[in-house]
């Protein structure tokens, strides 16, 4: 069993399933299916619940923009630095969540993660045809200049 399974099994945290996305697919020997996940969905949602580490580590293995992601449907870019760049994938891993649902004939979990998948629609400025960060109040950061990096 993988590194990260045995820290979920044992911490009962995984702070990035990623690394396991091809695993059901792959057929990788000596694979749990089931706990994989059960993982995959802990590690998708803003749970602190059981989680004993200083308080400077916690955000790490938690972030803050799986809070937003999940109550209001976006990640503020004025509460949160690269809120794009992390809901880009956070869309990225609930899509893949939603075919592991499926594959473990979970149809609820799947309509979830299928329509938290699609939340990269948010960022997609039509009129300047970029994606573009939303601040905690829905509009768009502004200024905007896609050669300039801003946190």
């Amino acid at each position: 069993m993988g590194l990260g399974f045995q820290l979920h099994r044992h911490y009962d945290w995984l702070s990035c399933c990623s690394g396991h996305r091809g695993c059901l697919h792959e057929r990788v020997s000596q694979f749990d299916a089931k706990e994989a996940y059960k993982a995959c969905l802990r590690a998708a949602e803003y749970d602190t619940t059981g989680i004993k580490c200083p308080d400077l580590v916690l955000p790490h293995l938690m972030p803050k923009a799986k809070y937003y992601k999940n109550a209001i449907g976006y990640i503020p870019c004025d509460r949160e630095n690269e809120s794009v760049a992390k809901a880009l994938e956070y869309a990225y891993d609930d899509w893949c969540i939603s075919i592991f649902a499926e594959a473990m004939s979970d149809f609820e979990s799947k309509a979830k993660y299928e329509r938290f998948a699609k939340a990269y629609e948010f960022y997609f400025d039509k009129s300047i045809r970029f994606m573009r960060g939303l601040d905690s109040k829905g509009e768009w950061r502004t200024p905007f200049n896609a050669c300039i990096y801003s946190p």
